[in-house]
């Protein structure tokens, strides 16, 4: 077994079977004396009810979901050229695919046991759109290993509505009027915004990552603590079993030997009385 299909294994499974099925795992590591893996796979966090919504749909709609997955490179691509008319042809593709993909989720949970709240098929759709943004939740999502939902505000984490609404320069501005600051129209974001947006945004979900990571190990730590001091209460509770079944014996035998002493002591005395007479 290695960390991957462990990694699968687990997030088949649903929420109800996944701290049992984490559970085996770590021990089937450890008892091949795999500490590395054993720690890696109690680290796994156990996802909820909509990420496991979204791991079936990547299981069960691998193609339909790769389909959706696939218009995320077209999206960024059209928002770094300010493209507004091919930004908004694909977002028109992308919300009629999201939109059926989060059906699509429903009808499986339904068929696996679980109706899905509205709540839950929201979040399904929040952290699909959100995949489009992020190249590295897409991997995520395409391999049916979504642990937490993750939104974004807009289509991705800058604004992809001012973007599509951004106006063409004109051919020749010194030619043109110059508009009312009243009647002028918004100016969409220019490309060093929209860098400076993204920048800051790797790094605060570097932060994230990194503070999820450290939650993970942390309780991976705890529940393996846990999951020892079970055992040594058990182990503890089979010993004083035993102490007093020990014990037990032990006054049985105390009353056995005092009885053999006084029957000796009895056939002591009518051994000397015989001798004597």
């Amino acid at each position: 077994m290695d960390l991957d299909a462990a990694i699968d294994q687990v997030y088949a499974a649903t929420p109800e079977e996944f701290m049992s099925v984490r559970t085996a795992l770590v021990a089937e590591a450890r008892q091949a004396k795999d500490r590395d893996l054993a720690k890696a796979i109690g680290a796994l966090r156990k996802p909820t009810r909509s990420a496991w919504m979204i791991n079936l749909l990547a299981r069960e709609a691998a193609e339909e979901v790769g389909g959706l997955l696939d218009l995320g490179a077209a999206l960024r691509e059209a928002q770094q050229n300010l493209s507004g008319p091919e930004l908004r042809r694909l977002s028109g593709e992308r919300q009629k695919a999201v939109a059926a993909l989060a059906r699509r989720a429903g009808t499986l949970a339904v068929e696996n046991g679980h109706k899905a709240t509205d709540a839950q098929l929201q979040e399904v759709s929040q952290h699909l759109q959100a995949a489009l943004a992020a190249p590295e939740l897409a991997e995520d999502v395409r391999a049916g290993r979504v642990a937490q939902i993750v939104t974004f505000g807009g289509f991705g984490p800058w604004d992809a509505g001012a973007a599509a609404a951004s106006p063409a320069a004109p051919a020749e501005p010194a030619e043109q009027s110059q508009p009312s600051e009243q009647d002028a129209a918004p100016a969409g974001p220019s490309a060093e915004e929209l860098q400076q947006a993204r920048d800051r945004w790797k790094r605060t979900r570097a932060d994230v990552h990194e503070a999820e990571e450290a939650l993970a190990e942390a309780t991976g730590r705890a529940e393996s603590a846990a999951e020892a001091v079970q055992r040594l209460r058990a182990e503890l509770a089979e010993a004083e079993r035993t102490d007093r079944a020990a014990d037990h014996d032990r006054q049985q035998a105390e009353q056995r030997l005092a009885g053999a002493r006084a029957e000796a002591e009895i056939a002591e005395r009518d051994l000397e009385e015989l001798l004597d007479a």
